[in-house]
C-alpha cells in the first residue's frame, strides 16, 4: 500500500475534495491501496468512498473503485513487461485468458496494435477501425487486454486480409 507522500497531486485534489463531504479519509485510503499512475476518477471515488463509510469494507471499495475506473485495450501481443508489479505482493498475480469472439470486443477499447499492417487486418476482421498504435501499456488489475493473436505466414506488407493457412484467435486477458 502506499503511503499519503506517494500519492499524485491529482489523486491529493481529489482528497481534498472529498474533505468537503466527510469523506477525504475513504478516499484517501482507497487511492493508497490502489496502484498509481493512472488518472482518479473522482466520481467513481466519490461513491467508493461512500461504500466505504457505510459499510466499513476497504478491501470492497477498492476493489469497486478498481472496477469502475479499469481501462479496456485492444492489441495483437501480450507480455510480462505489461504487468504492474508494484502492489502484487509476494505471492504475485494470476492471469486469467479467455477465449472470446471478435463481436464481445468493446468498441471502446484503446488500440495497441504495434504493428501498420496487423491494425488494418483487423479493421477489416473487426468492421472498424483500429488505430497502429505503438505504445507501453501497464496493466492494472481493472484493466482488460483483449489480443488478436495472430497465427500464421508473415503478413504481406499492405495486407487487410488472412492469408491462405493464417487465423486470429481472440483472447480477454484479465488480472486478478
Amino acid at each position: 500500500m502506499r503511503g499519503y507522500n506517494e500519492l499524485s497531486e491529482s489523486e491529493i485534489q481529489a482528497v481534498q475534495v472529498l474533505d468537503m463531504d466527510s469523506l477525504g479519509i475513504e478516499g484517501a485510503e482507497i487511492l493508497r491501496s490502489c496502484p498509481g499512475g493512472k488518472a482518479v476518477d473522482s466520481q467513481a471515488l466519490h461513491y467508493a468512498a461512500l461504500m466505504f463509510q457505510q459499510e466499513g469494507d476497504r478491501n470492497a471499495a477498492v476493489r469497486q473503485y478498481q472496477l469502475d475506473t479499469g481501462r479496456i485495450y485492444l492489441g495483437n501481443a501480450f507480455s510480462l513487461n505489461m504487468l504492474h508489479t508494484a502492489n502484487m505482493g509476494p505471492v504475485g498475480a494470476m492471469l486469467i485468458v479467455t477465449e472470446v469472439r471478435a463481436k464481445a470486443i468493446p468498441v471502446c477499447a484503446v488500440s495497441i496494435v504495434g504493428h501498420a499492417d496487423t491494425a488494418a487486418l483487423f479493421s477489416t476482421m473487426l468492421g472498424r477501425e483500429v488505430a497502429f498504435n505503438r505504445t507501453s501499456v501497464t496493466l492494472h488489475g481493472s484493466d482488460t487486454l483483449f489480443v488478436g493473436q495472430y497465427s500464421g505466414p508473415r503478413l504481406p506488407e499492405g495486407a487487410t486480409a488472412l492469408p491462405d493457412g493464417a487465423t486470429v484467435k481472440w483472447l480477454k486477458v484479465t488480472i486478478n
